[in-house]
């Protein structure tokens, strides 16, 4: 057997390692502007300006900051990591250029692809969240409303004024939209990743072919014979 690491699949671990990266850029900031908020989401929160500087406002429930928030600790963080770690071992302790071919792909592969999906409603979430609080914070113009831009909300205007709270604002946009940034570039280095595992996945399909003789990747045709038709059931699945 030849001396070698397996490319792909180191690069498959450093891809891993890089979502842990991005998965905390998303979870941190996010998940502080909640303490910071006195236990509440600042995504899509409802504001009735009264005049120039005070307005009424209603905060979201922790729970739709938490969601994305946690979700991104268990898949983007924890599962990357413990799998990027697999893979980096696999392929440093085999010390052989094609160990990806004797990985179990299609769990994993199917695993990702619900992660995938999950980690696009996040980032929906989080992006609708924050364009709804800055809409409701900048359409009021004719009560009066001063601010600018929705990242003056952060320090022109005073969260606790007529409520019995102790918010500090002052990072709560530059939080918000770090996550959202960071939430969308995790959603496309998870497709890279399930690109590449898909490509693993017919690279081995096709391996397997060779293997059994069949250089083309498909068995050699010939008529159906009584006996292929009896033995049809006990044929292994390829997939």
């Amino acid at each position: 057997m030849a001396n070698g690491y397996d490319i792909q699949v180191v690069a498959q671990a450093l891809i891993f390692f890089v979502t842990v990266i991005f998965g905390l850029v998303v979870a941190v900031p996010l998940g502080m502007t909640v303490v910071q908020f006195d236990g509440h989401c600042v995504l899509y929160a409802d504001f009735q300006w009264e005049n120039s500087t005070f307005a009424t406002y209603e905060l979201s429930d922790q729970i739709v900051c938490n969601f994305p928030v946690l979700t991104f600790v268990f898949t983007s963080i924890l599962y990357s990591l413990g799998v990027g770690l697999y893979f980096l071992y696999a392929a440093c302790r085999s010390n052989d250029p094609n160990v990806g071919f004797q990985m179990w792909i299609m769990p994993f592969l199917l695993i990702n692809a619900l992660i995938l999906i999950i980690l696009f409603i996040c980032c929906c979430i989080i992006s609708v969240g924050i364009k709804t609080t800055c809409d409701h914070i900048l359409n009021s113009r004719k009560e009066g409303n001063t601010l600018k831009t929705c990242s003056d909300a952060a320090t022109d205007f005073d969260w606790n004024k007529g409520k019995n709270s102790d918010i500090n604002a002052t990072h709560f946009y530059s939080f918000t939209k770090t996550s959202e940034a960071a939430g969308w570039m995790t959603f496309l280095i998870w497709v890279v990743q399930m690109a590449l595992g898909i490509l693993r996945f017919f690279r081995n399909r096709q391996q397997r072919s060779e293997d059994m003789g069949y250089g083309d990747g498909e068995p050699p045709k010939s008529p159906a014979s009584v006996s292929d038709l009896d033995n049809f059931a006990t044929v292994d699945p390829t997939a």
